[in-house]
């Protein structure tokens, strides 16, 4: 696998997932997700069949089979679907990308009035952006502009 690819339990390969067209059918894995079939993930608009190994037809062109794109696009909903109360989560001091839970003494339980404004909210899953930069002359430069603002924001965020 590629350097760039998240090994499999980490990041937005974390977990595994399987799929079927049906309960007592044939249940297959689902690959793990790639950098690239993340990005086209977000231009790419198109209707499952529920064939795994299905061509994916579309423009922007992609590469990949049905279950990469299904994948993909499960990396992209898991990571922005999961959100928790600001200040109750940080991320590891040797790590920019794993978050863990601070301890009970330093949790502060937030007041209904505080959770109904978005301020105090931010996303639980660690960014897949890390997966989407290279380096130029020793400078980090994002390849997608706006997943970088997203990864700045996420970053903001969750540190004390």
């Amino acid at each position: 696998m590629p350097p760039e690819v998240e090994a499999r339990g980490t990041g937005v390969n974390k977990n595994v997932y399987w799929v079927t067209d049906s309960v007592m059918g044939e249940w297959v894995e689902l690959p793990d997700a790639l950098p690239d079939t993340i990005v086209l993930a977000k231009q790419v608009k198109k209707i499952f069949t529920g064939d795994p190994e299905a061509k994916v037809i579309t423009n922007p062109h992609f590469e990949g089979k049905e279950k990469d794109l299904l994948r993909a696009q499960i990396a992209r909903i898991s990571q922005l679907i999961s959100i928790v109360p600001k200040g109750n989560f940080k991320l590891q001091e040797d790590s920019e990308r794993e978050i863990t839970e601070v301890p009970e003494e330093e949790k502060k339980v937030p007041t209904f009035d505080e959770l109904k404004q978005l301020a105090n909210w931010c996303h639980l899953a660690p960014n897949i952006l890390d997966v989407f930069y290279h380096k130029i002359n020793s400078v980090e430069e994002p390849l997608i502009s706006s997943l970088s603002r997203q990864r700045k924001s996420h970053l903001d965020m969750t540190r004390p």
